[in-house]
């Protein structure tokens, strides 16, 4: 089936500029943000949403220093370089934003660098930056930043004065594109050189009259489109511009040869031309022109006759020309994002509504023709920015759910230190000579936190310890465990773990446990998982990977025990660190990927506890404790890695969940006396969790044996 069709639709134009391989422009004729690349915080990640959650309307991202309003209005071909502009009650500046750096201000034409300023778009290349800022004569004039520096492009007015816009630019920089007033009130557009100067590219109107705007460059710099007015009074022409050949009019679709087109966007080399034209039936539709075949209408989706109000237009094709995107209306007259091709037609893309229905439009189309982006209508009635390979997606969402993961890191991260936790605790004295072992089992439980996303979880343990008595004052020992967790969220899950420690403990009053007494431990556990990004989004395809989780704990305490009738009571200060590292991973399963860096995360933690221990029966002791935990250090969690994803080729997002640096415990205790050499325990204890409001609550059972 071909894209071409003999027959015809009108224009609501717009710009696009392809200044790179690949996707440069999310929003070519909307005030509409584009896209924040690689965030450096969780409101980052929340201005990327923000940024594409709708195309129609300006977007409060409140990221620059001093701003009201943060919009970007292109990106670097690997997506690394961004450049836009922040508005405030002080005006607009433009803006070039870098992982490495973070924004700049890339001042105005004024001498004292005050003033209007907003920068439009980036050269594929990252470092050329152009678009409009104000002189000292307070005209706004067209601007190129390179090295920065920022060249005013001028006018054509033979005075010198009068106002100039770039509005795109060749892949290197080099070539710079936009609209320039003239010496009779009109305004042109223009093309200028590196080393050269501004070029009228004149119009299609007898004697060089009228105006004409740009609307796409070649990577190259050398072809140029747009529209341009003609002899036809009231109707402008769609035009190609060649360096070398000058302005060519590509005609319209109509019998008569009349009526109003406009190019867009053109082929890597200019032999493919897309745009919208008016034709013999009503309304208006999408072109593809060469130059032997001219213009041609594209597919349409009705199947019954247009309306006066049917609008059709095709905003981007790929490098080879082989492949076109834009919008077409359906018989429901909903305007819908399509995608021509000679291999399938004309396909409706769909809309991100959960019935499939109401409006969407595709944009722009990568060269290779893999990633659609446009804007599409939602199940809550707005526009949202959409990403599309094989299924269309939220973008806003696809780019937030690469930044959720790290609050999913920060919570098995926590759960898997309190895990490991627990094989620090299991030393115990024997006497000299002589040998023992224990064996437990474990269950802490952590409550939910919803304002914090954080779901209730648990962890079981098995533990089994043996230990032998140096003296009667010190057993060293060592202890094996097997664990699992269900974890306080659903992206993931994690199989059995297990873990070992090796362990010392030191007591001067020896089995009375009276006067000093110390402890040490090293530990060590790890556990498999799998990773799912895209849980709690609607339209986003989720996407998986498999994780290990590592966590290595160094620990030791000082206490001292005195009897005081029948308590024996026992100050105590330990010091603990945890190290925990999650490991790197490529995603799999959807159509949108990411691969994310390896986490590794710190916390060194202060316990000051008091415990008291006293006989109830000949063979029962109970106990009772408080204390608190502080952390003198802990690591937030942070991911940063790299996407698929347009404008998040490189990205890095901060937890923001609410960690508790200080946390208050209560224990209690009884001990079993089953004969002088075995005793069976019971522990619960309950405190603050590291994250998050949720209590937790720990349960111990253990049996003990000496021989």
């Amino acid at each position: 089936m071909s894209m071409l069709k003999t027959s015809s639709k009108t224009l609501r134009g717009g710009r696009m500029v392809k200044s790179a391989k690949g996707i440069v422009s999310f929003a070519p004729m909307m005030a509409g943000a584009v896209m924040l690349i690689g965030g450096v915080s969780t409101a980052e990640a929340q201005a990327v949403a923000c940024a594409t959650s709708s195309l129609n309307e300006m977007c409060d991202v409140g990221l620059h220093t001093g701003s009201v309003q943060t919009l970007f209005l292109g990106i670097s071909a690997d997506g690394t370089v961004a450049s836009g502009v922040s508005r405030s009650g002080a005006g607009s500046r433009a803006l070039r934003w870098t992982a490495a750096g973070g924004f700049e201000d890339l001042g105005t034409l004024r001498g004292d660098d005050s003033g209007y300023a907003q920068a439009e778009r980036i050269s594929g290349n990252g470092h050329v930056v152009v678009g409009q800022a104000e002189t000292d004569s307070g005209q706004r004039r067209a601007f190129r930043w390179k090295d920065d520096q920022m060249t005013d492009l001028g006018t054509l007015r033979s005075d010198g004065i009068g106002n100039s816009q770039a509005v795109g630019v060749s892949y290197d920089g080099s070539v710079v594109v936009g609209t320039v007033s003239t010496d009779n009130s009109s305004y042109r557009a223009f093309r200028w050189e590196e080393g050269g100067r501004m070029t009228d590219l004149g119009t299609l109107r007898a004697g060089n009259a009228g105006t004409s705007f740009v609307s796409g460059v070649s990577a190259d710099g050398v072809f140029v489109v747009g529209r341009t007015a003609t002899n036809d009074i009231g109707s402008d022409r769609a035009f190609l511009w060649e360096e070398g050949n000058g302005m060519t009019d590509l005609g319209t679709l109509r019998s008569d040869g009349l009526g109003v087109s406009h190019a867009v966007d053109l082929s890597a080399n200019g032999d493919v031309v897309v745009g919208m034209s008016a034709s013999d039936d009503p309304g208006s539709r999408a072109f593809r022109w060469t130059a032997v075949g001219g213009m041609q209408a594209l597919e349409t989706l009705r199947t019954i006759a247009p309306t006066d109000s049917t609008t059709a237009i095709a905003y981007a094709v790929t490098a080879d020309g082989s492949v076109i995107v834009g919008q077409d209306v359906n018989d429901f007259n909903e305007q819908r994002a399509v995608r021509w091709s000679d291999t399938y037609g004309v396909e409706d893309l769909g809309t991100l509504t959960s019935d499939n229905r109401g409006d969407s439009t595709a944009y722009d189309i990568s060269d290779d023709g893999r990633t659609i982006v446009g804007a599409a209508q939602a199940d809550d009635g707005r526009m949202h920015a959409f990403i599309y390979r094989t299924t269309m997606q939220d973008l806003a969402n696809v780019a937030l759910s690469l930044g959720a993961i790290v609050e999913d890191d920060a919570i098995a991260v926590a759960a898997q230190q309190d895990t490991v936790g627990a094989l620090i605790g299991e030393g115990f004295l024997v006497g000299a000579g002589r040998n023992g072992f224990s064996i437990s089992g474990n269950l802490l439980s952590t409550g939910s936190d919803n304002g914090e996303g954080i779901g209730s979880g648990t962890a079981r343990s098995g533990l089994l310890s043996y230990g032998y008595g140096v003296s009667d004052q010190v057993t060293l020992g060592a202890t094996i465990g097997i664990f699992g967790n269900s974890l306080g969220t659903d992206a993931i899950d994690a199989d059995n773990g297990y873990g070992a420690s090796l362990w010392a403990e030191f007591s001067q009053g020896g089995l009375d446990r009276t006067g000093w007494q110390g402890s040490a431990a090293l530990a060590w556990g790890q556990q498999d998982a799998t990773i799912t990004r895209g849980l709690g989004f609607t339209n986003v395809t989720r996407a998986t990977g498999d994780i290990d989780l590592d966590t290595r704990v160094v620990h030791a305490s000082l206490g001292f025990g005195v009897q005081s009738g029948t308590w024996l009571l026992t100050p105590s200060v330990g010091l603990t660190h945890f190290r925990t590292e999650r490991s790197g991973y490529a995603e799999a399963g959807s159509d949108t990927l990411a691969s994310y860096d390896k986490l590794t995360m710190d916390r060194t933690t202060l316990t000051l506890a008091l415990e008291g221990e006293t006989r109830v029966s000949e063979v029962g002791r109970l106990s009772l404790g408080a204390g608190i935990e502080h952390d003198l250090s802990a690591d937030r969690a942070r991911v940063s890695g790299t996407s698929d994803v347009p404008g998040l080729a490189a990205f890095g997002f901060n937890s923001g969940i609410d960690r508790n640096d200080t946390r208050g415990f209560v224990s209690v205790g009884y001990r079993h006396d089953i004969n002088a050499n075995s005793v069976v325990s019971f522990d619960l204890d309950v405190g603050q969790a590291q994250l998050g409001s949720g209590v937790q609550t720990g349960m111990r059972v253990g049996y003990q044996m000496r021989f």
